[in-house]
């Protein structure tokens, strides 16, 4: 396996899918549990959003952290079919990304 540090493109190409295949996901039970689009659109925007800020800016805290009591920041990481994997060891930004990946949900 080759860990692929340096490729922030293909990173944030695929960070973007992932995010689109979970609003996909989140449209489609939105809209089967009776919500409107308009409703369905401001939910899964705020539940995208919650998800982002929690992986860009929150970690797990307590037993988990190192001995400076820092918290353990999440990474996403994706395997190609080769093996390799694909990830950023820097700060992430996926809430800022949602509202475009959330038109792209709903212009389906």
């Amino acid at each position: 396996m080759k860990l692929q540090l340096d490729d922030l493109d293909t990173y944030l190409f695929l960070a973007n899918e992932w995010l689109f295949e979970i609003g996909t996901i989140l449209r489609e039970r939105l809209q089967e549990a009776g919500l409107s689009e308009d409703q369905a659109r401001e939910t899964c925007g705020n539940i995208l959003f919650d998800i982002g800020m929690l992986h860009d800016q929150h970690g797990l805290e307590g037993e988990w952290s190192n001995a400076t009591s820092d918290p353990i920041l999440p990474r996403l990481g994706f395997v190609d079919t080769e093996g390799d994997l694909v990830t950023v060891n820097e700060d992430t930004y996926h809430h800022e990304y949602v509202f475009r990946v959330i038109e792209s949900v709903f212009a389906k």
